[in-house]
């Protein structure tokens, strides 16, 4: 009897301590369990955080090689101002971003050096309505590296036929390289027999800084990039007027806030911006 007793407390002792344990085991479950959801929310609280923030929103732009340092330096205004906006910026020559354009190029807009791209992609109803702007007007410049004498309308036809090498962008896809050409006739000098021809006017401008070219045609906006020899800023009744304008795509995913971006081009500090790189303004 004694023994039944004792062993009767004794098994009651043990489950006892059982049911403590049991018990505290509960209380760290339920503590771990609590433990973990307030991790999973803590991590999860950035992500939360960032998904209620408004998303950038991108615009991406086809901009002719002439006029991309200046847009680059207006993108820059606009991004500090409006901060969940980038704009990206993709350079070529006129021709080749229209004939991207027509095959689907995803811009949203499209800051061309003439005026007849931008025309022809509205009439084939590839831009927004009544999205067209002009935004500047280019000044066409000669550049002789290694001449020091004095350029004007009575020595130019000189030393264009004495240049050993003349640079212009191709007239077929840069109007820079059009204007080029048309002073050439004017002088008659068309064709150039020693002709170096660029993709673009970025392109002409290298040609003739790394000595593949003793002179050529540039843009007035280019002048900062040339340290040496002579400029002539080429009368503007020599060469068709150089329009530049741009239009929004109407496949853009961005309409408003590309559309936000052009207001932005006609802001008067914007247009302070564009004047002082050496373009005339639109009236």
């Amino acid at each position: 009897m004694c023994c039944w007793k004792n062993a009767h407390l004794s098994s009651l002792k043990i489950t006892e301590q059982q049911l403590c344990y049991f018990s505290q085991g509960l209380i760290d479950l339920r503590f771990s369990t609590l433990t973990l959801l307030f991790f999973l929310l803590f991590i999860s609280y950035p992500a939360l955080s960032l998904a209620s923030l408004p998303s950038q929103k991108v615009i991406t732009i086809a901009v002719a090689s002439n006029f991309k340092p200046t847009l680059n330096r207006l993108s820059e205004q606009y991004q500090q101002q409006n901060k969940n906006q980038k704009v990206v910026l993709s350079s070529a020559a006129t021709g080749v971003l229209f004939t991207q354009i027509r095959q689907g190029a995803p811009y949203d807009a499209f800051f061309s050096a003439d005026s007849l791209r931008p025309k022809l992609l509205e009439h084939a109803g590839l831009s927004l309505p009544n999205s067209r702007i002009t935004y500047a007007h280019g000044q066409l410049v000669l550049w002789a590296r290694e001449y020091g004498g004095s350029i004007h309308s009575k020595t130019v036809k000189l030393l264009l036929q004495k240049t050993t090498q003349l640079s212009i962008a191709n007239p077929k896809t840069a109007p820079y390289g059009l204007a080029a050409q048309q002073v050439l006739q004017k002088l008659s000098l068309w064709p150039y027999p020693r002709l170096v021809m660029g993709h673009n006017i970025a392109q002409t401008l290298q040609f003739i800084q790394t000595g593949n070219a003793a002179a050529g045609f540039v843009a007035k906006a280019q002048l900062p990039f040339i340290k040496q020899g002579q400029t002539w800023e080429i009368p503007q009744a020599w060469y068709q007027p150089i329009e530049q304008q741009a239009i929004i795509l109407k496949r853009s995913q961005e309409t408003e806030a590309t559309q936000q971006f052009f207001n932005f081009i006609r802001s008067k500090k914007a247009q302070t911006i564009i004047k002082q790189a050496g373009y005339d303004l639109p009236k």
